[in-house]
C-alpha cells in the first residue's frame, strides 16, 4: 500500500491548519481530550477514501461528511476543508500527492496522476479497514459468534460468502415450503379420488375392485393396473362418453355437493381452528411488538437489496455509497432481524394448512356452482362464484403476509372470515341444488357405472398430475437442501483453513505484547456455518470467551492483535499502513 511522508489538514474537523512531515515513519499522537487526535485519524481516512467512519453507522443518520467534516467555524464553506497527503508507494517506488476536498469527497486529486497511482488509490478505497477506532476493533471481541463471523469475513474480503449463504438458504426454505404445499395438494386430490371410489383405505386391490365392479356392469374387461392412459374408462364409446359428460349427472352433483358441505364443516374442526389460532397469535406477536414488525419488514427489503448491490450506489434510492460499506450496513440489518426470521417461520407453519384448506374450499364451491348452472332450469350460483373468488383472495392474502408484513391487517380479516358460519345466501343455491337432485330419476345401473368410470378417470388423472408436481417439488427441495448443506460444508472448511493461519498469528502477537505473564497464551477460532466462535487461554486454566475472565485492557489487546492478524492475511506484504484511534493507550495492556 503506502507510507505517509507528509500530511496537511485545513479547516477539517477540529483542526484549523496542521502540516507535519512524517518521513514514512510510524508515529503516535498523545494529548488531552478534545485536542484533535481523532481529527488526524479522520483526515487520513478521508483523504484516502472520501469517507469518515465515525460519521456513519448506527445512530448517525443525521450526520454526513459534507455537513460535519468541515471545522465548525467553516461549516458553511466545505470548499475550504481539505486534506493533502504526500505518500510513498513501495510497490511503485515513487511518491505522489493525494488531495481531497469536503466539497467533492468522491473525487480525489492526484499529483502526478497516472494509471498506476489511480489504481493504487482505488485499492485503498476498497480497504477502509486500515483506519479503525477502538470501538470498531473491539467488535471482534464483544459480539455473538454470528456477528463475529460477519465482521471477520468483511475484513477478509469474504463477505460474499455470507451474502451467498443467505441467498442459498432462502432458496432452500422456499423449495421446502413449495414441497409442503405440493404434499397438501397431492393429499387433497387423492382423498377426492378415494372418496369417489367409496373406499377408506388407499390400497391397489380395493381401488381395482371398485373400478372393475362398474366395468362388469358395462360388460367391459377388468383392468389389472391403473397406470395405462385412460385405463379406468377404456372401452367406453367416445360418443357415449361425450353424451354422458354433457347432461346433468345426479351422481356427480350429489357427490360434489356432499364434498362441499363436508368442507364447510371441516372449517369448524380442531385442525383448522387450531392452525387459525396459531396464525392469529403469530400475527398478534408482530402487531404487538413494533420493533419486531419493523424488523420483519426491513428483512424482506434488505435481503432483496443485498442481492442487488453491484455498484457504488444504493439499489433502492440510488444514493452514493461505498459498496463494501453498503453491503456491511445491509448485512448488519439482516443480522438484527433474527427474531423477525423466527416469527416469520412460525407464521408460515400456521398459514400453510389454512391456505391449502381455502384452496380446496374454493374448488368445491366452484364445482357446485357448475352443477347449479347445468340444472334445468339453471340455479343462480352468483353467491357461490363470489364465495369461491373470495376464498381465493383470502388464500392469496395469507400467502402474501408471510413475505410482506404490510398485508397483516388484510390477513387478520381473512382469518376472521375463515370458520365463520356460512351465509344464508351461500347455502341457498346449495339447498336448491339438493332439492333439484331429488327430483331427478335415478340413472340406470349402466348409466351410473359409465358416469362413475368417466369421473373416476378425471380424478385419477388429477392425482397423477399432483403426484408429478410433488415429485418435482421433492426433487427441488432435496437438491436445494443438499446445495445449502454442501455450501456450508465447503465454506466452513475453507474458512477453517484461513482461521488456522489467522489464529496462529493472533496468538503470536498477543503472546508478544503480554510476554511478561502470558507467553504460553493460545487463542482458538472455531468456524461453523454462519458463525465464528472465539475462545482464548486463561493462564493455563482452559479456554473461555475473551470477556469471561480477561480484563478490559486484555480484551483491547486481543481485538488489536486479531485485527492485525486478519489484515496481514488480507493484504500480505502490502500491509504498510494502519491508522488506529484510541487503541494504544498507556492505561491499557497493549501498551506494555
Amino acid at each position: 500500500m503506502i507510507q505517509i511522508e507528509e500530511i496537511e489538514i485545513v479547516e477539517f474537523r477540529g483542526i484549523r491548519h496542521l502540516k507535519r512531515s512524517l518521513g514514512r515513519r510510524s508515529f503516535g499522537i498523545a494529548g488531552p481530550n478534545g485536542t484533535g487526535k481523532s481529527g488526524i485519524v479522520d483526515a487520513i481516512e478521508f483523504a484516502l477514501t472520501g469517507n469518515i467512519t465515525r460519521l456513519g453507522g448506527a445512530g448517525t443518520a443525521e450526520l454526513s461528511v459534507k455537513a460535519h467534516a468541515p471545522h465548525v467555524d467553516a461549516s458553511k464553506k466545505p470548499e475550504t476543508a481539505l486534506v493533502r497527503l504526500q505518500v510513498y508507494a513501495p510497490a511503485l517506488k515513487k511518491s505522489f500527492i493525494i488531495e481531497r476536498s469536503v466539497k467533492n469527497p468522491g473525487a480525489a486529486v492526484l499529483k502526478p496522476s497516472s494509471a498506476e497511482t489511480m489504481a493504487l488509490l482505488a485499492q485503498l478505497e476498497t480497504h477502509p479497514e486500515f483506519a479503525l477506532s477502538r470501538r470498531e476493533i473491539i467488535k471482534y471481541i464483544h459480539v455473538p459468534a454470528g456477528k463475529r463471523s460477519q465482521y471477520v469475513q468483511e475484513l477478509l474480503r469474504l463477505d460474499q460468502l455470507e451474502k451467498l449463504r443467505v441467498s442459498v438458504q432462502r432458496v432452500a426454505n422456499d423449495a421446502k415450503r413449495d414441497h409442503g404445499r405440493a404434499e397438501v395438494e397431492d393429499r387433497r386430490t387423492k382423498s377426492d379420488f378415494f372418496h369417489h371410489l367409496g373406499i377408506a383405505t388407499p390400497n391397489k386391490t380395493d381401488l381395482l375392485a371398485s373400478v372393475n365392479a362398474r366395468r362388469a356392469v358395462l360388460k367391459l374387461d377388468p383392468v389389472a393396473d391403473l397406470a395405462p392412459e385412460n385405463a379406468l374408462k377404456v372401452g367406453i364409446n367416445p360418443d357415449a362418453e361425450h353424451e354422458a359428460s354433457q347432461p346433468f349427472s345426479k351422481l356427480g352433483a350429489k357427490n360434489d355437493l356432499a364434498s362441499f358441505l363436508k368442507r364447510l364443516a371441516v372449517s369448524q374442526e380442531i385442525t383448522i381452528t387450531g392452525a387459525k389460532s396459531d396464525a392469529v397469535a403469530a400475527l398478534a406477536q408482530l402487531t404487538d411488538d413494533p420493533a419486531l414488525l419493523r424488523g420483519v419488514k426491513q428483512r424482506a427489503l434488505v435481503e432483496r437489496g443485498l442481492e442487488l448491490v453491484e455498484g457504488d450506489a444504493c439499489p433502492l434510492c440510488d444514493g452514493p455509497w461505498e459498496m463494501a460499506l453498503l453491503a456491511t450496513h445491509l448485512q448488519e440489518k439482516i443480522a438484527k432481524a433474527d427474531a423477525a426470521s423466527t416469527a416469520l417461520k412460525q407464521l408460515a407453519l400456521a398459514i400453510d394448512p389454512l391456505a391449502a384448506h381455502l384452496r380446496a374450499m374454493a374448488l368445491d364451491a366452484g364445482k357446485v356452482a357448475e352443477w347449479c348452472e347445468k340444472a334445468n332450469p339453471p340455479i343462480d350460483a352468483t353467491s357461490l362464484r363470489s364465495h369461491a373468488k373470495a376464498l381465493d383472495g383470502d388464500r392469496d392474502t395469507l400467502d402474501k403476509v408471510v413475505r410482506d408484513p404490510a398485508a397483516i391487517a388484510h390477513a387478520l380479516q381473512a382469518l376472521g372470515r375463515l370458520g365463520a358460519s356460512p351465509a344464508v345466501e351461500l347455502l341457498q343455491p346449495a339447498d336448491r341444488l339438493a332439492a333439484y337432485i331429488e327430483t331427478l330419476s335415478d340413472p340406470s345401473k349402466e348409466q351410473e357405472a359409465k358416469e362413475f368410470l368417466i369421473v373416476a378417470q378425471e380424478k385419477y388423472d388429477q392425482c397423477r398430475g399432483t403426484q408429478q408436481t410433488l415429485n418435482i417439488a421433492a426433487q427441488q427441495a432435496e437438491t436445494a437442501s443438499a446445495v445449502f448443506s454442501h455450501y456450508g460444508t465447503v465454506s466452513t472448511a475453507m474458512l477453517e483453513g484461513i482461521y488456522d493461519k489467522v489464529q496462529k498469528d493472533f496468538t503470536e502477537y498477543y503472546s508478544f505484547i503480554n510476554r511478561d505473564d502470558e507467553a504460553n497464551f493460545e487463542g482458538k477460532l472455531s468456524a461453523s456455518f454462519g458463525k465464528l466462535a472465539f475462545d482464548v487461554d486463561f493462564y493455563g486454566r482452559g479456554r473461555f470467551p475473551p470477556v469471561a475472565y480477561h480484563s478490559e485492557g486484555h480484551q483491547d489487546g486481543m481485538g488489536l492483535c486479531l485485527y492485525l492478524a486478519l489484515v496481514k492475511h488480507t493484504l500480505g506484504d502490502g500491509f504498510t499502513l494502519a491508522v488506529l484511534d484510541d487503541v494504544l493507550n498507556g492505561r491499557r495492556r497493549p501498551s506494555s
